[in-house]
């Protein structure tokens, strides 16, 4: 007798072959399971866009929960904005969980991503220019000097700051 596991799965695999399913899930977050069938159907990579970060929250958890119960072993990553509001306040501390999702979109790697629509209106560089700029520092690297690791983080849009306060600060 097939588990409730693999009961789950093909139930959720007839669902995702409904026209439109992946659409309905962008209107109301609650329809997460639809989510996750589309989720089986496509296994590379897949973004769910949705009208606000409350939404994309409760979304990316959500699928998560359903990832772990159909052994989809591909990250679930919230891509957050980084301005709020009417007056575009900056967010500093989702700048980095913004920058990490970014890269693992541009690597190519499977992953299952969730964002807000504003997110897909906020401006960025194109995923060639992302992949030029990154670059990985290791303890005790010797090759990169302080002057050019301060001219390759002030490119990136860094704040050279007497005191490190805030991600985006060195």
């Amino acid at each position: 007798m097939p588990s409730w596991q693999h009961q789950l799965k093909q139930w959720l695999s007839k669902l995702a072959a409904r026209e439109g399913a992946a659409w309905r899930v962008a209107d109301d977050p609650s329809l997460a399971l639809t989510a996750t069938a589309q989720t089986l159907r496509f296994p590379g990579q897949l973004v769910f866009v949705v009208a606000d970060s409350r939404k994309a929250n409760d979304l990316a958890s959500r699928l998560l929960e359903y990832a772990a119960i159909t052994g989809d072993s591909r990250p679930v990553e919230l891509i957050p904005e980084v301005e709020l509001g009417m007056r575009r306040q900056w967010i500093p501390e989702n700048e980095s969980a913004r920058c990490a999702a970014l890269h693992h979109l541009a690597t190519g790697s499977p992953g299952i991503f969730v964002a807000p629509v504003l997110v897909l209106m906020a401006p960025a560089i194109t995923p060639d220019q992302f992949r030029a700029s990154v670059f990985r520092l290791h303890k005790g690297q010797a090759n990169l000097g302080p002057e050019e690791l301060a001219r390759r983080l002030v490119a990136l849009d860094y704040d050279n700051e007497a005191e490190v306060g805030i991600p985006g600060e060195f």
